[in-house]
């Protein structure tokens, strides 16, 4: 779209709206190439972790581990935190 102004209007029509969208796209980008964390996004967005969930399958994004290898370490941080716990 080479004009910014019709992009603009079309995310609402105050500053703040703007913004917001802005916002949300950029936060959902970023966990999308997995740069932040949900915890982030969250606190980035002013939602709780259910709203990040929520907003995350709304865009297609997933939430969990998407190889073998990821569920492994995964399994394993969590072993090691309930060792660590348990002394």
């Amino acid at each position: 779209m080479d004009r910014p102004q019709e992009l603009i209007t079309s995310l609402g029509d105050s500053p703040e709206r703007v913004a917001h969208e802005a916002r949300k796209a950029l936060v959902l980008e970023l966990l999308r190439m997995g740069k932040i964390s949900q915890g982030k996004a969250a606190e980035f967005l002013g939602l709780d972790r259910w709203g990040v969930l929520d907003l995350m399958a709304e865009h297609n994004i997933e939430s969990g581990p998407s190889t073998i290898e990821e569920v492994a370490r995964e399994v394993d941080q969590v072993d090691r935190f309930m060792r660590d716990r348990g002394r």
